[in-house]
C-alpha cells in the first residue's frame, strides 16, 4: 500500500513546491514596485546582492525586465570604461529605477517587445505561466512611467546595435562622462565571450536556454511557442503590455 501511494505523494510534493515558488514570485513581483518595501527584504534575503542595489555611492543604474539585454549592456558598458564606475544592475525590479530617480543617479531603462521578452523568460523558466509573465511585465513598466523624467530608455535593438549612442544620450541628459562603446563586431564578440565565461563559471557548462545571448536553440523554441500567445485569455493583457512598450519607445529616440 505504501509503495502504491509513493508516486501520488511525490506528485503532491512537486505541486506543493511549485505552488510555493509561484506564490513567492508573485509576492516578489508586487513588492518590487515599492522601494521602501523591496530593499529591506531583498537585502535580508540576499545579502550577497547588496553591491548591485542602488545607493548614493553608485554612478549609474542599468535595469530592465529580464531577457532585455541587461547582461550585454552591463558588460559592454564596463568594457568601454577606463574608470571603474559603480553600476547597480540585474535586480529586475522597478524599485531599483524608482530609487535611482529619487536619488538623482543616472539611470538607463532597458525595454524589449513584450512578446519577445515574455517568451524568452518562459523558455528560461518554464514553471512561470505566460499570464504571470505578462502581468509581471506590465507591473514593471507601469510602475516606472511616472518617473520617466529621471531615466533614459533604450530598446533591445538600440543596445545590441549602437550602445555608443545610448551612452551618449545618458551623458547628454545627466551631464555625465561615461566613455562610449564602439559597437564593432570585434568589441561585441569580446563582450559575448566574457558573458560566456561568467555563465560557464556559474553553471559549469553552456545552457543554450539560459545563457544571456541569442542562440539557435532558443530562437527555434520561440518560433514553436509563439502560438501560445494567441490565447484569447491573454489578449487584453498583451494589449496593455504593447501600449506600455510603445509609450516607453517614444522616450527612446
Amino acid at each position: 500500500m505504501t509503495s502504491q501511494l509513493a508516486p501520488l505523494a511525490s506528485r503532491l510534493g512537486h505541486y506543493a513546491r511549485l505552488f510555493a515558488r509561484r506564490a513567492y514570485r508573485e509576492a516578489h513581483s508586487v513588492r518590487s514596485q515599492y522601494p521602501t518595501l523591496y530593499f529591506p527584504i531583498e537585502q535580508l534575503l540576499h545579502p550577497d546582492r547588496r553591491h548591485i542595489c542602488v545607493s548614493p555611492q553608485h554612478d549609474l543604474v542599468i535595469e530592465g525586465y529580464p531577457r532585455s539585454s541587461n547582461s550585454f549592456t552591463v558588460a559592454a558598458f564596463h568594457q568601454a570604461q577606463t574608470k571603474n564606475f559603480r553600476v547597480a544592475h540585474h535586480l529586475h525590479a522597478p524599485a531599483q529605477i524608482i530609487r535611482a530617480c529619487k536619488l538623482g543617479i543616472p539611470c538607463l531603462v532597458l525595454v524589449r517587445r513584450p512578446r519577445d521578452a515574455v517568451l524568452s523568460c518562459w523558455i528560461h523558466t518554464p514553471e512561470w505561466s505566460l499570464a504571470f509573465l505578462i502581468r509581471d511585465y506590465i507591473r514593471f513598466y507601469k510602475s516606472i512611467l511616472p518617473y520617466s523624467d529621471g531615466f533614459v530608455v533604450a530598446t533591445l535593438e538600440q543596445t545590441t546595435t549602437d550602445l555608443g549612442s545610448v551612452i551618449r544620450r545618458l551623458n547628454t541628459k545627466f551631464e555625465s562622462n561615461f566613455e562610449l562603446f564602439d559597437h564593432t563586431d570585434d568589441n561585441s564578440n569580446q563582450v559575448f565571450r566574457s558573458m560566456e565565461e561568467k555563465h560557464m563559471k556559474r553553471l559549469g557548462r553552456i545552457d543554450n536556454k539560459r545563457i544571456s545571448r541569442p542562440t539557435i536553440e532558443r530562437n527555434s523554441l520561440k518560433a514553436d511557442l509563439i502560438s501560445q500567445l494567441e490565447n484569447p485569455r491573454l489578449s487584453k493583457a498583451l494589449r496593455r503590455a504593447d501600449y506600455l512598450f510603445e509609450s516607453l519607445c517614444s522616450l527612446s529616440a
